[in-house]
């Protein structure tokens, strides 16, 4: 799924994989932040014909396939459903088959 993620204020592009309530990991063509990094993670999610933007934000944990180029991984501190609540729960549970 594509997604735009932030370090600092520099936006960069991925697609997310392996996505729950706890974490994400997302690829990059870009290198991945450092470990301990924090990372806000635009994602947007289809919702009632329309795609509403859910933010998340955690700390890097791991580099994908033990590299820093290709990918990371992180936990989720915060999420932030814009304006729509339950709506990021609804999206794994519905689109992922997750809960």
């Amino acid at each position: 799924m594509p997604l735009t993620f932030l370090i600092g204020s520099t936006p960069h592009l991925g697609r997310g994989r392996d996505m729950s309530r706890a974490g994400l990991a997302v690829r990059t063509d870009e290198a991945s932040p450092p470990i301990g990094s924090r990372v806000v993670v635009r994602l947007a999610v289809p919702h009632a014909g329309l795609f509403h933007v859910v933010m998340l934000t955690g700390d890097v944990i791991r580099h994908l396939d033990g590299e820093k180029d290709g990918g990371f991984a992180i936990r989720h501190t915060i999420i932030d459903d814009l304006g729509v609540p339950g709506l990021f729960d609804y999206f794994l549970k519905e689109r992922i088959g997750r809960p």
